[in-house]
């Protein structure tokens, strides 16, 4: 009884939520709401984390904010290792972010779903933070 109260209580928060959602919340082309969508692809994310992206990066939270998921991976480093490999391997970080850009924007655009919430107006974007809590790249995929 009280998972069914509980489960009709979360159907209306959802209800109201998605009522206050402002215009861009809704498609230019169709009333699909992606910030409804993109609350659905954090939740989902949530559940799943934390998440080894790869042996240096650790995928650690995920929120969603009006039609944008954002994804905070965190390096395996700190600011001072993260400066001094851009230095050894002679790049700046405007390079490395660039490299960053267009890796992300695959990734994404790969992924039907994603493509398709992202081709709706939906955002995604990673937050790349070393292990002293420096945010060190913020690629944004907003078109696929």
């Amino acid at each position: 009884m009280s998972i069914v109260i509980l489960g009709a209580a979360l159907a209306c928060n959802a209800s109201a939520v998605a009522a206050q959602d402002g215009p861009e919340c809704f498609s230019k082309f169709t009333k699909f709401n992606v910030c409804e969508k993109a609350r659905e692809a954090q939740a989902g994310l949530a559940a799943t984390l934390p998440m080894k992206m790869n042996a240096n990066i650790t995928m650690s939270t995920a929120i969603a904010t009006g039609p944008r998921v954002i994804i905070a991976a965190v390096w395996n480093i700190d600011k001072a290792e993260f400066d001094a490999r851009l230095k050894a391997n002679n790049t700046t970080v405007a390079d490395l972010a660039s490299k960053m850009d267009i890796a992300t924007k695959n990734s994404v655009c790969s992924l039907d779903v994603m493509a398709a919430f992202v081709r709706l107006g939906g955002q995604v974007q990673y937050l790349y933070r070393t292990l002293d809590g420096t945010i060190v790249m913020s690629p944004l995929v907003a078109a696929c």
